[in-house]
């Protein structure tokens, strides 16, 4: 990487280190892959992440009837499901869960911290999702618990879905099953 310095000559930096995101920028041999270490202790209540968005396409929704085998009118068939009220197809509920989870997934926000999905509770679905909504997705954590196994805390995650019109279009709340960075046993880092 190549820096100016104050006066005007350049500097060559084969690795610089961003301090907001901690990533290395440089050439690739250079590069080091770090998994982004995260813990439950990194969860109490309160913490959230705000997504970015993903419009849901026809594509979404024809690959996810196939996966599935649900083949429902409403999600598949245009004559159909332009009589309904929705006056469109629209998205399965099961999809735009699997689609929430995995923004929230890609954004970074559980790192590798998870062991196990433990469910879902309490799944809500105010209005539909149509092609060419973009949903975007709140999770917050609700619930920060230990565990019988002293290496493993458990976290309740509320999730708040919605479109680009900020209408709620999914809330649900998820388990996980964390590593924790200290046992409570020894207190010793992992």
């Amino acid at each position: 990487m190549t820096e100016r310095n104050d006066d005007g000559s350049s500097a060559t930096s084969t690795v610089d280190r961003n301090s907001a995101t901690g990533l290395a920028v440089g050439a690739p041999e250079d590069l080091e892959f770090r998994p982004y270490e995260r813990y439950w202790e990194d969860f109490p209540r309160g913490t959230f992440v705000r997504t970015r968005g993903m419009t849901i396409t026809e594509a979404h929704i024809v690959n996810w009837a196939n996966l599935a085998g649900d083949w429902l009118p409403l999600h598949v068939d245009h004559h159909v499901s332009s009589q309904t009220p929705f006056r469109s197809v629209i998205a399965h509920g099961p999809l735009t869960i699997a689609l929430s989870l995995g923004l929230v997934i890609q954004s970074g926000f559980f790192g590798d911290a998870v062991i196990a999905w433990l469910g879902l509770d309490e799944v809500r679905l105010p209005r539909p999702v149509l092609p060419g909504d973009t949903i975007y997705v709140h999770a917050e954590v609700v619930e920060h618990a230990s565990t019988s196994k002293p290496a493993r805390g458990r976290i309740a995650v509320a999730y708040d879905v919605r479109n680009q019109r900020d209408e709620q279009v999914l809330t649900f709340t998820s388990g996980f099953l964390l590593h924790r960075a200290r046992s409570d046993e020894d207190g010793l880092a992992r």
